[in-house]
């Protein structure tokens, strides 16, 4: 952090713009890191960027029933997606650790943001730089229309 430590560093933190997607239709389009200093711990902060990459819209998935039944779903039932879980080294938001912005995702013109901080005092300044694994999962509904004119005919008897 700030270059307090004056070691080779394993890595550098830096945005990460992820082009391929990851064969969904909601993708992780940009992730951006941050290391917030504290007074004797170090605060990562996890800036991520959504998009809608499919051709559909993204459904509440409370709402998935009512979008394919006769009561149909409001207008707050759509562009959003539920946080289940953000997780990395020994630190989950399930257990606690880490905080975000929102429980969930509002998308607006197809994109999103959300932020999430690991809680302050629960990663010690004397740790070194490390490298490891960040996963956040989702849930969501999805739903798209697939059209075609159908022709019907009256038959006489």
């Amino acid at each position: 952090i700030y270059q307090t430590k004056p070691i080779q560093k394993v890595c550098q933190s830096k945005p990460q713009t992820l082009t391929q997607g990851q064969g969904s239709p909601v993708a992780l389009s940009q992730l951006d890191t941050k290391m917030l200093p504290q007074e004797k711990s170090v605060v990562p902060q996890f800036i991520f960027e959504f998009q809608n990459k499919g051709s559909g819209l993204i459904l509440n998935k409370q709402s998935i029933d009512k979008a394919c039944s006769s009561f149909g779903s409001q207008l707050q039932d759509w562009n959003v997606a539920q946080i289940e879980d953000v997780h990395f080294s020994d630190f989950s938001l399930k257990r606690g650790e880490i905080e975000c912005s929102s429980e969930t995702i509002l998308f607006r013109d197809n994109k999103a943001v959300l932020r999430c901080n690991l809680k302050p005092g629960l990663l010690d300044t004397s740790i070194d730089a490390y490298e490891t694994t960040l996963t956040i999962i989702l849930s969501y509904g999805y739903t798209f229309s697939i059209s075609q004119p159908v022709l019907i005919e009256r038959i006489q008897r």
